[in-house]
This record gives C-alpha cells, structure tokens and sequence, in this order.
C-alpha cells in the first residue's frame, strides 16, 4: 500500500509538472511533507495502547501510595514495654486475607506455645501455618480473637519493638550485597558492623608474603592491590556461626568472615545462605525464634547440614521456637507438633505419640513422604 500510494503521488505530480502546473522541486517538498507527517502520525497511534496502560499503571501505583495502612510499622505511638517473656499465645483467633475475605485461612484458633518450648506446625499447603508466622509478626491483623506475647497483646506493642523481639529463618532467606559477617551482625541491635566491608572472591588473585595481593595480568606486568583493612569479628558472632553449623564451611573461604555475599547472595549455595541466616536468627538473640519451612527449597546434602543445625536450636533451652514445616524430619525433636487441616488443630502432641495413631493425619503425612503406604 505504501508503495502503491509513492507511486501515484509520482504519477499525479509528473502530470502536473508535463502540464508546467508544477515543478520538480514543489513536487519533492510536498511528497516528504506528507509521507513523514504521515509516518508520524501513524507511529503516535501505534503508541496510543502504551499511553493507556501507562496511565493505568500511574493511576493504581498512586492510589497503593494514599492507601493508609492499618498497621503502621514505623509509628511509636505507644509506649515501648520490658523484654516479654518468651510464651506466645493465640486465643480464639479468625482471619481472612483481603483479597480473598470470603475464604477463612484460620477459625477460632487456639494455641499456646509456652517459654522455651519449642512447636512444630504441619499440614498441607494452605492449611494455615506461614499464616501464624505472619499474624505475630503483624503483617496483618485477625479479623477477630487476639495473640499475645508474654501475656501482652502485641496490638498494644509498637510494630518495631515487637518485631525486635522475634527473630525469623524463611524458605528463601534475604541476604545483602556486603560481606558475610555483615549479613550475620545485621540481626544484632547492639553490634554495629560496617557496610561494605566484604572482599568479593577472585579467582585471579593469590595471596603473596602478606604485601598484598597480585594480580596477573600479562606475563610482563603485575599489578598490586593493596591488603584490605578487615575489622576485627567479635566473639559472639563467631559462636553464632558455629550454633549454625557454619564455621567450616567460612573459614574455608578466602577472605572469611569477610567474604561478600553477592547480590542477594548469589555468591553462596543455598545452605550457605541458610546457615547465614540462622547465624543471624540466633546473634538476635530474641525471644522466639520462627522457621518457617527453613530447609524447604534444599537438596538433600544441604538439608542435612541445615538440619544440623536446627536440631542444636530446639535442643537449646530458653527461647520459644515455633517451626513450620513441610518435611517432617525437621520438626521430630520439638516439644509438641500441630497438625493443621484448614485453618484447624486436628491433632497435635509428640512425634511418638502422633505416629502411634496409625489413622491420624500426622501418620498419613509421614507416611506419604517415607514413600509408604498408610
């Protein structure tokens, strides 16, 4: 069609000029006028769609910014209490998440988890467990009944002093772009340990009488890096890490302690990085711990290591745990194991006494995972 019309505006304008209404020149004006004008306009409609959803998307991140929160993290309104005590308790506690209010996740729950007890909680997916993980972390508010922490209300505690007293290992744990030490000192509110203090890993670099380091760049020039200044790892990071059945695995690093992590970690495998975590989890020193499915996304050698670990934080007296778990062999030292089926207890008590039950759901779980037959 393009060329069609480009040959008729030719055809038409050799007319006029064959008849001296037009000359040679005029001719080539107009045609460029037109046919740019004309590529113009049709390069703006073939933009008009992307205006639109431009306008949308503009539209509904403005109207996210204005929505006021029920629960503001950052207001300290309230007065701030004593360290609670570690005993954590849901009474009669009701929720649905916004944008599916029509579907209850929990129903008159109950559960009280006392000091220094450790919790597992199973069922399958969408039973309720991370729900319990996120309402004590307030991440959103029941609908109805309350939960406490120490016998208060943790509605009446500000948001960052409650969260201060939680410390929490997810499935997929968030690391920062600096060193590893950095990463575990992050979940201290007393040690202070400076950013940008971790030595990315180079496998062109050797270490050389302690002058520095040298970097090989052709076989007639070398280039020295001068040593970094590490600042001194205190102690009680290192008995972290050694709690989180880490020390090997970072003192067979180049640089230790100091290594950097990579961009959200990426640097390190995916035990490392959850080993990382639970160092950081036990320096916080809360008074509960949460695992929420910790060992989830490992294979089965990283799974034993992290496993390892685990078991040394549920043997350790003093903190509350409260652990969530798809695999069952994380959760068999607690105290006690809930089971959940839709937002309710149907069983709970010890590993023993729930496998003993050969009908129970704890049983088929198990027994599902085993590769047996219930």
């Amino acid at each position: 069609m393009m060329f069609s019309v480009y040959a008729l505006a030719f055809y038409a304008g050799g007319q006029l000029i064959s008849q001296g209404l037009l000359d040679f020149a005029a001719l080539m004006k107009v045609f460029l006028a037109v046919t740019m004008a004309s590529q113009a306009v049709g390069s703006s409609m073939a933009w008009g769609p992307d205006q639109a959803k431009a306008e949308a998307a503009t539209r509904s991140i403005f109207a996210l910014l204005d929505t006021a929160s029920p629960i503001d993290p950052l207001g300290d309104e309230k007065p701030p209490i004593a360290r609670p005590a570690g005993k954590v308790e849901f009474s009669a506690v009701t929720f649905s998440y916004p944008s599916r209010s029509g579907v209850k996740v929990l129903e008159n729950f109950n559960l009280t988890v006392n000091e220094g007890e450790s919790v597992g909680i199973v069922g399958a997916s969408g039973s309720g467990k991370s729900t319990l993980i996120a309402l004590l972390q307030r991440w959103y508010d029941p609908d109805s009944g309350s939960i406490t922490l120490g016998g208060v209300g943790i509605k009446t505690l500000p948001v960052a002093q409650l969260r201060s007293y939680l410390a929490l290992v997810q499935q997929e744990p968030a690391l920062f772009a600096d060193s590893i030490a950095y990463n575990i000192a992050y979940g201290s509110q007393d040690l202070h340990f400076p950013p940008n203090s971790g030595a990315p890993l180079a496998k062109n670099e050797k270490e050389e009488g302690g002058e520095g380091k040298e970097d090989l760049v052709s076989t007639d020039v070398k280039i020295k890096i001068p040593p970094l200044a590490f600042p001194a790892i205190p102690q009680s990071l290192v008995a972290a890490v050694t709690t989180a059945n880490a020390i090997s695995f970072v003192n067979s690093l180049e640089n230790g302690f100091h290594t950097h992590c990579g961009s959200r970690g990426m640097q390190l495998s995916g035990g490392q990085r959850q080993r990382v975590a639970i160092a950081r989890a036990v320096l916080r020193n809360a008074p509960v711990l949460l695992l929420d499915e910790a060992t989830a996304a490992l294979d089965s050698e990283s799974e034993k290591t992290v496993q390892e670990a685990l078991d040394r934080l549920v043997a350790g007296g003093g903190q509350t745990k409260i652990i969530v778990a798809h695999r069952l062999s994380t959760i068999k030292n607690c105290h006690k194991i809930v089971v959940l089926e839709k937002g309710v207890i149907v069983e709970q008590g010890t590993h023993e006494e729930l496998w003993k039950n050969s009908e129970g759901v704890y049983r088929r779980l198990a027994a599902a995972q085993e590769g047996e037959t219930a």
